[in-house]
């Protein structure tokens, strides 16, 4: 038996889908929060050290540095191409080869570190070191919104994680397109039967746990929270600077990596704080609400050359796709969101 989840929280899954009872139960306790007015568990809740992963809450008026955990800025970045001519053994020891050991070994940790946390994916564009064919693909990338960030923390060794995994459930793949249910929405998004995709599935790696380890089990207010989400969009930024190099790794080993090769992408982060404002009528006053996402997936747009869609700031586009990550034997889905949670 699992405790009650109170009337504001919404579990998404069919009959088949099981939910272990630690998961629920984490679930139920986190809903009850005073100021917790909504609660999700997507289909993929599991257990987590002490926050269900695989939810995502609506907070008023308050944020939780330990809801969104040290895993900050996690979510998966997705490149499609049209094939891939390389197969077999040849394309195996390319793939090893292109993921053994640093993805930069020529560039500044500390250089890459403040570049990232700073500018994004955009940011290794004109870093010396960076190899042509990633400079190209960091350059292409969408520039973040001009904010006055504070330094990452004063540890150079965290740039070395640029295009590493992690642990957990974390993933890069190089997949082929198998299974079109609506071909128009795949079509939109670069996905054809045959075709190639890579996933990158990390987060922000030790800036995650460095930020949890700053922050702890505190509750701020509107008034207390801005220093913490000026850090956290730090790790987010590193965190999309992560996945575009993790990508970039598996495309070079599949000759896909260079402009042309490859027709979308897009990245979609699934654990951070989004600020929301609830729906009133007209003249009422709304107070702000924040909901932090917790290790499921998240809505976004894509983006491909030519085509003015962006999708690492979400704020142009037509599309709205959502990523299910491999689970249970099953392969990864591309989705299409019909409407909010």
């Amino acid at each position: 038996m699992f405790t009650p989840l109170p009337d504001h929280t919404r579990l998404l899954g069919g009959a088949k889908v099981h939910f272990e009872a630690e998961a629920l139960d984490q679930l139920a306790t986190v809903s009850r929060l005073p100021r917790c007015v909504r609660a999700v568990g997507l289909p993929d809740l599991h257990p987590g050290p002490g926050i269900p992963i695989g939810a995502a809450f609506a907070l008023d008026g308050e944020v939780r540095p330990l809801l969104v955990g040290g895993d900050a800025g996690c979510g998966v970045r997705l490149f499609a191409a049209p094939r891939v001519k390389a197969s077999g053994d040849a394309l195996e020891r390319r793939v090893r080869e292109a993921t053994d050991g640093p993805a930069l070994p020529d560039v500044d940790p500390g250089l890459a570190l403040r570049a990232a946390w700073s500018q994004g994916p955009r940011g290794l564009a004109t870093l010396p070191g960076v190899p042509e064919s990633l400079a190209e693909l960091a350059a292409a990338c969408p520039a973040e919104l001009e904010l006055s960030l504070p330094p990452p923390p004063d540890d150079p060794e965290l740039g070395l994680a640029l295009g590493s995994v992690g642990g957990g459930n974390h993933f890069v793949e190089l997949s082929e397109v198998t299974a079109i249910s609506d071909r128009a929405a795949a079509e939109a998004l670069g996905l054809r039967r045959g075709g190639a995709v890579v996933l990158a599935h990390s987060g922000s790696r030790g800036l995650g746990r460095a930020l949890i380890g700053r922050w702890g089990d505190v509750v701020l207010t509107a008034e207390t929270a801005e220093q913490y989400l000026l850090e956290l969009e730090g790790a987010v930024r590193f965190a999309r600077a992560n996945r575009l190099v993790l990508a970039w790794r598996l495309l070079s080993a599949a000759g896909i990596a260079r402009p042309g090769r490859w027709t979308h992408t897009f990245d979609l982060v699934h654990n951070d704080v989004t600020r929301r404002s609830p729906r009133r009528p007209r003249g009422v006053s709304a107070p702000q609400r924040r909901r932090p996402r917790r290790a499921g997936s998240a809505h976004g747009r894509p983006w491909h050359p030519g085509h003015g869609e962006r999708g690492d700031d979400g704020r142009r586009g037509r599309a709205e796709p959502v990523l299910r990550g491999p689970r249970g034997g099953s392969p990864p889905q591309t989705l299409r969101r019909h409407r909010p949670v």
